[in-house]
């Protein structure tokens, strides 16, 4: 995040759940287009190994105000 964004901050948040897991990833760097960035490697390969494991991906962003990635996870009894 760092090295692209140019991110000065970056918080990692977990909140545990009845249903589940969350963990938010979020840095104040420079943002992008979501739909306008499907090449790159790195959210592309969080995104395949978050939905194998049966789990949502969420990324919040746009030029300029950061970025946010949120996965949540299924407990696993629902699972």
């Amino acid at each position: 995040m760092c090295k692209h964004a140019q991110a000065t901050a970056v918080q990692l948040h977990r909140r545990s759940q009845g249903s589940g897991l969350s963990l938010i990833l979020q840095d104040n760097g420079s943002g992008f287009q979501v739909e306008a960035n499907r090449s790159g490697f790195g959210l592309q390969g969080i995104r395949e190994r978050v939905l194998a494991l049966g789990s949502e991906l969420t990324i919040t962003s746009d030029r300029g105000a950061g970025c946010q990635i949120a996965a949540t996870f299924p407990s696993p009894d629902k699972h």
